[in-house]
């Protein structure tokens, strides 16, 4: 059918921690009443991007929910839809059994808002809405990875009862000059910038060039802070180390460590759990 039917669809989420409100998207279901077709995708039972933000999470767990949305979805799945529109009155069963499917609930899995597209396959578009949701291509950028790194600092930090004294994404420095930091503490003076910061960066790259260009962007911006005499009393880079030490990018990370002890710079890795609450906690 070549006609562009609406085809409903929604966000399978995938919750651990309610009390955080932290998801990660984990599937699509996607639905075209006129036709009947529902059906769904879902990630893999090993989904890197679940361990990234849940870095403790049992991987059984994660394999127990897959398969319990799976056994649950085949219910309402179709994947053999008529060749022509339904009849107003099947449309309206199948939209309400999306619907349904879809209902607002309490649990570790979840639905987002459920949306319109319009599609003359709706089989190519679950597919497209799968890798914009769940594949998603920017989920290898250093800034998204260096925001979910910063996420789990401010879960470490509320989970201890530290956040207060924290905001997240905090400017420090001046009008002349500042620097983004992933954490910084609260100031009472407008104006006045932060005397503790904590800075996430991710140096896991392949190629040593990028490990040094990046981690040196943030070296001469905390020597143009010192410049200002706008920076932080105290600071705290929380490094993702490159996956393969023994390799050119390792190297690189080992030439970095040496610069940041050069310009009295503490920086710890981002297993530092303990090492972080400390700095906090002064």
């Amino acid at each position: 059918m070549n006609k562009n039917l609406a085809c409903h669809y929604s966000v399978l989420r995938f919750c651990p921690y309610p009390e955080t409100d932290e998801f990660v998207n984990i599937g699509i279901v996607l639905a075209c009443p006129a036709t009947g077709f529902l059906d769904f995708r879902r990630a893999r039972s090993r989904l890197a991007r679940v361990s990234d933000f849940f870095p403790e999470l049992e991987a059984a767990l994660f394999k127990a929910v897959i398969k319990t949305a799976d056994n649950h979805l085949a219910r309402y799945r179709q994947t053999t839809p008529s060749d022509q529109v339904l009849a107003d009155f099947a449309v309206k069963q199948h939209r309400d059994a999306f619907l349904h499917l879809v209902r607002p609930r309490e649990s570790i899995l979840f639905y987002s808002e459920p949306r319109v597209v319009l599609s003359n396959n709706p089989e190519v578009t679950l597919k497209e809405l799968f890798q914009a949701y769940v594949e998603r291509s920017f989920a290898k950028t250093t800034e998204y990875k260096e925001g979910v790194m910063g996420q789990r600092l401010q879960r470490l930090l509320r989970e201890h009862k530290l956040m207060d004294a924290f905001q997240g994404d905090a400017r420090v420095g001046d009008k002349n000059y500042h620097l983004t930091f992933t954490l910084a503490s609260q100031v009472s003076e407008s104006g006045k910038s932060p005397d503790r910061a904590i800075r996430a960066l991710d140096l896991d790259k392949k190629e040593p060039t990028d490990v040094i260009q990046h981690a040196d962007s943030w070296l001469a911006g905390i020597r143009r802070l010192r410049e200002f005499h706008t920076e932080p009393a105290r600071m705290l880079f929380v490094l993702r180390p490159p996956a393969v030490l023994d390799s050119p990018s390792g190297e690189a990370y080992r030439r970095v460590l040496k610069d940041y002890a050069a310009d009295d710079i503490p920086v710890i890795t981002e297993t530092q759990s303990e090492a972080v609450l400390q700095f906090a906690k002064l």
